[in-house]
């Protein structure tokens, strides 16, 4: 399941860049936020918010999948 492969991998990783960015070791600016969108995304974000989008049409009906 493409929940499985990324998601647990992404949020290790969003939940340590997150604390370095609250706990000031990494500075809050457009280079270091950029850093970290760009890794979300190398970590499988976009497939991530594809499947649960899927899941969620599946559920309860249509919604764009591919937005």
């Amino acid at each position: 399941l493409v929940i499985d492969q990324y998601g647990l991998a992404l949020k290790s990783h969003s939940d340590a860049t997150l604390a370095k960015f609250m706990s000031g070791e990494l500075p809050i600016n457009d280079a270091e936020w950029n850093k970290f969108v760009s890794e979300c995304q190398a970590r499988g974000v976009n497939q991530l918010i594809a499947a649960h989008k899927t899941a969620y049409a599946r559920q309860w009906g249509a919604v764009d999948a591919k937005k």
